[in-house]
């Protein structure tokens, strides 16, 4: 009886997984080089570790999963976050694609879009609108 809790918890928490990755960006860091227009005003740079953590974080009786920003390849399109998910006695972590568009709009309002102030440089983003 045991076995079979065990299983029947692993079957639940892998379905659980399946729908949350199934719902996630995939691929690689998104946004537009630059060539905004000269008028643009640049709002700043962008905190990354507190994208990943915004729009990842789950806190709930059975579940915790939290993210952060990582550098997969030195490129202005190697960013990343690492997710971590904790359910039950389960743990696992995925490495998830970020829309840097999406985290200017978050973290700078409606209307903010990303791109790069610095030839290549993968720390040169910054939010402009």
């Amino acid at each position: 009886m045991k076995k079979l809790k065990k299983v029947t918890v692993f079957l639940l928490a892998s379905v659980v997984a399946i729908l949350i990755a199934a719902s996630m960006p995939v691929g690689h860091a998104q946004a537009t080089e630059s060539n905004a227009p000269l008028k643009a005003t640049d709002l700043g740079g962008l905190n990354l570790n507190g994208y990943c953590h915004q729009k990842y974080y789950i806190s709930t009786w059975s579940t915790k999963r939290d993210g952060y920003a990582y550098l997969s390849y030195n490129s202005p399109y190697g960013w990343k976050c690492s997710v971590r998910t904790y359910y039950l006695d389960q743990t696992w972590s995925e490495s998830l694609g970020m829309d840097l568009n999406e985290a200017c709009r978050m973290q700078k309002g409606s209307g903010a879009y990303a791109g790069l102030t610095g030839n290549k440089d993968p720390y040169s983003w910054h939010c402009f609108r």
